[in-house]
């Protein structure tokens, strides 16, 4: 009687919300209450969402978005249940969170729940009310919350919204039963939440007149078809005793893919640059939801649900802090979104704030009057600025469109201070030489090390040098356009840009980060600081000899004559070294470092600095190494172009290994290791050994420490290749051709068509839809076969006609632009 299965279940579900309401009530729990309710008209009829932001905060500031969505079977529980976590995340990751509801079966079958978490997740990213960094957003959910929110992170509405997804427990593979999931615990004599009620949430969730496909990724979010499906960082926590603790698991390893090599085991998982694994042990499924029985097992519970929170915050603390870019990205965003409030004409009025000197006469641009504004309190993040999300986003919509990074001019040349005020009246301009004033950006833009965020002692990257985030005034650069152009480069020559391969600092360097810096950028970048592990260095030497940054770091995306840092420093610490915490004797493979001294991807660097760290009664030990490394010899290659001629370069050991020591605690990280009980401190002793670029046809050349542009050239790289595809499209055409299909690209196409053939009539073979060769079974319904295949081709075809269309439609728009910009003198510009 499914009617009546319907009103047992209704009657349930009004109970449970019932309770759960009173319980998350203020009168019982203040501590956890929401700021604010809101509704959205594309589901007015679900639970309000829930809105927490952190303690102290402004209402004006934006900050990072998580949307969380709780669990219940697909069946009970209502956004109330997530307050307490949903508060933990907002004030100890310092963002906004908002709870969000879905329909419940079994009234409402798959997907219905789905459509309302992918709705819902626009809404609440598309809300102008909330002050939320629209490039900042994290899906999370616990049990089925996390199934909902991994499967609409591969929803293409949503996906390019979305930095990471932070799943808790969460159901992944539907496709097992409830039995086989059973069977998967490591104790059976442990009770499960779950238990033998999975079967009835299985039956109540799907639609039995129209099953759908259990591999589903909407379904099943495991059965993602590419690791590009789902955002870049991914957490996901498991509980030992789970039903799906196992199948989430296999999803995590799925998802670090080829990163296995890469791969650093923690206290309870895993971790691989973009993906995080995270087992909590001895509990059950929705163990941070019930209570324990006893008081020794509630203590253990409280424990562990205290580990879970301190996980998920930490993680978002590190992805949302990866995302934030250097103050030279900052800085260019800031500017363009004021350009192109300009362009747009928006209507925000401004009183001009005359500079010193600028008596009588002003700087035409109504953006560097807006700019001085931000330039007062630049110490606040640019995210700060109200008018920030319609101008960003209108910027992001031209990109989209045109398939183009839009960036500010940063080349000083006559034509481009022509379309700036040339602040004659000031005499910081007329009175001071130029390399006066290039003392006063680089002190002006100087890094510092910011005294209110010093690090703990014991953590793994805290060391003389980095004892704190390292923070850069850059309000001189917003005075005017004039300033910005002589001086926009100083911040990131004179920064210090830090890599870790794992157990990274707050100020991490990552993927994202690397991905978002402009050309301008890579080819500033004064100091990058590589912290490695020897297991994962070493690696560098089984890398291709004519690229092997490129390969070791594909994030990276380096390009000779683009990745131009201009001092390249590696550091190996005490921690670094293999075994180190067994206290074994130090080892050290030449053959990694030496490919660093002969790569051409390199001889853009003036500096190559190697630093190694160990503990003082080690340094014997060390002294060998030292030794073998100042005895390297560095390849001589052409790599630049001095005065029209090709030139050799080389890298030369300069003077002798310099000497240093330090103390910090024993407890590494928490923890003190077998070898080192019984200290307080731990004492280190580092060598450094430095190599600079020499030109042995001019052994005298000089390059400035800091430049804005090489006075060498650097050899072309040919090395690269674009794909096929797009680079033939729009070559060798007049400008209103609509392109054919590249001739190569239609023998690819029907290549690929004839691979996808062949296995679609293996499989047809197998289910007896068509015969074999010599066979006459199945030939009845040979049309089917055919007929799949004529849509696959139709499928492939129309792919292939839109991505030209849009290419076509962006080169125009990017046209448009390109002659709006150049009118109206403003330095916008599409990177090249």
């Amino acid at each position: 009687m499914p009617a009546l299965e319907d009103l047992k279940w209704t009657c349930i579900r009004t109970f449970a919300n019932t309770a759960l309401y009173v319980r998350s009530s203020s009168w019982f729990s203040p501590a956890t209450q929401p700021d604010c309710f809101k509704t959205y008209e594309c589901r007015p009829h679900l639970y309000a969402c829930r809105v927490f932001t952190p303690r102290g905060h402004d209402g004006q500031r934006p900050l990072p978005l998580v949307i969380r969505a709780h669990g219940g079977g697909f069946i009970v529980n209502a956004p109330a249940a997530d307050d307490p976590i949903a508060r933990h995340l907002a004030d100890n990751a310092n963002c906004i969170v908002v709870s969000i509801d879905y329909s419940k079966a079994p009234q409402n079958k798959f997907p219905a729940a789905y459509e309302d978490v992918v709705a819902q997740s626009l809404a609440v990213i598309d809300d102008q009310d909330l002050p939320i960094d629209r490039s900042r957003v994290i899906l999370s959910g616990n049990s089925a919350g996390g199934n909902l929110l991994l499967a609409a992170a591969q929803d293409g509405r949503l996906r390019s919204k979305l930095m990471g997804v932070a799943a808790i427990y969460p159901l992944v593979d539907l496709v097992p039963d409830g039995k086989a999931k059973m069977a998967t615990r490591p104790d059976p004599s442990v009770a499960d939440f779950m238990g033998d009620g999975y079967g009835d949430v299985a039956r109540l969730y799907l639609d039995a007149a129209e099953m759908p496909m259990m591999t589903d990724p909407r379904l099943s979010p495991m059965y993602f078809t590419a690791r590009e499906s789902l955002p870049p960082h991914m957490l996901i926590v498991g509980a030992e005793h789970d039903m799906f603790c196992h199948e989430a698991e296999a999803m995590a390893k799925k998802l670090a893919g080829a990163g296995d090599g890469d791969k650093v085991s923690t206290e309870a998982g895993w971790r691989v640059p973009g993906v995080q694994w995270h087992k909590i042990i001895g509990q059950p499924h929705a163990f941070d939801a019930f209570s324990a029985k006893t008081p020794e097992k509630e203590k253990t519970r409280l424990a562990a649900r205290d580990e879970l929170y301190s996980v998920v915050s930490e993680w978002l603390k590190d992805v949302f802090s990866n995302a934030m870019g250097t103050p030279a990205d900052a800085l260019v965003t800031a500017i363009d979104d004021l350009e192109l409030m300009e362009n747009y004409e928006s209507e925000v009025t401004q009183e001009h704030v005359d500079m010193p000197g600028d008596e009588g006469e002003q700087d035409p641009s109504p953006d560097i009057d807006i700019c001085y504004e931000y330039g007062q309190d630049m110490e606040v993040e640019y995210e700060t600025s109200p008018q920030r999300p319609p101008a960003f986003e209108a910027l992001k919509a031209i990109e989209k469109r045109t398939k183009k990074t839009i960036v500010l001019e940063t080349n000083e040349t006559d034509a481009i201070l022509t379309r700036c005020y040339s602040q004659e009246q000031s005499p910081l301009f007329t009175e001071l030489p130029r390399e006066i004033r290039d003392m006063i950006w680089k002190f002006a833009t100087a890094p510092h090390e910011d005294d209110q965020n010093r690090y703990e002692e014991n953590k793994f990257y805290y060391r003389p040098g980095h004892t704190a985030p390292l923070k850069t005034d850059y309000a001189i650069l917003l005075t005017c356009r004039r300033a910005w152009l002589e001086a926009n480069a100083y911040p990131m020559l004179q920064a210090e840009q830090c890599y870790w391969y794992h157990r990274q600092g707050p100020d991490m360097r990552g993927t994202e980060w690397m991905n978002g810096l402009t050309v301008s950028n890579r080819q500033n970048l004064g100091h990058l600081h590589i912290f490695p592990q020897m297991f994962a260095i070493e690696g560098l030497a089984n890398r291709p000899t004519s690229r092997p940054l490129r390969s070791h770091f594909p994030e990276w995306r380096v390009r000779i004559g683009e990745f131009q840092p201009r001092m390249f420093h590696v550091t190996v610490r005490h921690t670094d070294w293999w075994y180190w915490e067994s206290d074994t004797p130090l080892r050290f493979e030449d053959s990694w470092f030496k490919v660093l001294l002969d790569t051409e991807e390199l001889r853009s660097t003036q500096v190559l600095k190697l630093e190694l760290e160990t503990l003082d009664y080690k340094a014997d030990q060390l002294m060998p190494i030292v030794e073998r490394l100042s005895r390297l010899e560095s390849r001589e290659s052409e790599t630049h172009i001095v005065d029209g001629i090709p030139t050799t370069t080389r890298f030369i050991l300069q003077g002798d290994p310099e000497v240093q020591t330090w103390r910090g605690p024993s407890n590494i990280d928490g923890q003190v290791h077998r070898p080192y009980r019984g200290r307080d401190t731990l004492d280190y002793h580092i060598v450094t050994l430095t190599w600079r670029l020499h030109f042995p046809e001019y052994p005298h050349a000089h390059i400035p420490t800091l430049r804005r542009a090489p006075r060498v050239g650097l050899s072309e790289d040919t090395s690269g290749s674009l794909n096929p595809v797009i680079a033939a499209i729009g070559e060798g055409r007049a400008e209103n051709d609509f392109p054919r299909m590249p001739q190569f690209e239609q023998h690819h196409h029907y290549n690929l068509l004839s691979r996808r053939s062949r296995r679609l009539r293996s499989r047809a073979i197998r289910r007896g839809m068509v015969g074999s060769e010599d066979s006459g079974s199945g030939m009845m319904n040979a049309s089917i076969y055919a007929q799949r295949m004529q849509e696959y081709q139709s499928k492939v075809d129309e792919r292939i006609r839109k991505a030209i269309f849009d290419q076509q439609m962006g080169i125009m728009h990017e046209r448009q632009w390109r002659q709006k910009w150049e009118a109206e003198g403003s330095l916008l510009k599409f990177e090249d």
